[in-house]
C-alpha cells in the first residue's frame, strides 16, 4: 500500500498530511541530528555491549549547538 500524497497549501506552499491535516516538517539535515544515549551498558541475548562515560555526560559540559 503507497502512503497517500500530502496536501498542499497553494497561498504558503506548506505541506499537509493528508489523513490528519497537520503541517509537516522537513526533515532536518543530518548535522543537525543528535542522539544522546543513556546507559553505559546494554545486555541482550547477543551480548554485552558496553562504553566510557561520554563526553557529554562530564560535569560542566556544554552543548554547542551552532
Amino acid at each position: 500500500m503507497e502512503a497517500p500524497s500530502p496536501a498542499i497549501d497553494t497561498a504558503t506552499g506548506t505541506l499537509y498530511c493528508s489523513e490528519c491535516y497537520l503541517p509537516l516538517h522537513p526533515d532536518p539535515k543530518p548535522e543537525k541530528l543528535y542522539i544522546f544515549l543513556h546507559a553505559l551498558r546494554y545486555t541482550t541475548s547477543l551480548g554485552c555491549f558496553e562504553t566510557d562515560i561520554p563526553e557529554w555526560a562530564a560535569e560542566g559540559w556544554k552543548w554547542d549547538q551552532a
